[in-house]
């Protein structure tokens, strides 16, 4: 996944756990999370970076 991510200049985070990571979106047994609304992936970055 790494790989990936820098090849088309993603931010890659890892974050929590599977199971937080899931509970949070409301889904079971998601390792990934993708967010594509650019403006909530660059307060989520702030939020993560402070």
């Amino acid at each position: 996944m790494k790989f990936i991510c820098d090849e088309y200049k993603i931010p890659l985070v890892v974050f929590g756990s599977i199971e937080g990571n899931s509970h949070s979106i409301g889904k079971q047994n998601r390792a990934l999370i993708g967010i594509c609304d650019e403006g909530l992936a660059k307060r989520f970055l702030e939020l993560i970076n402070d």
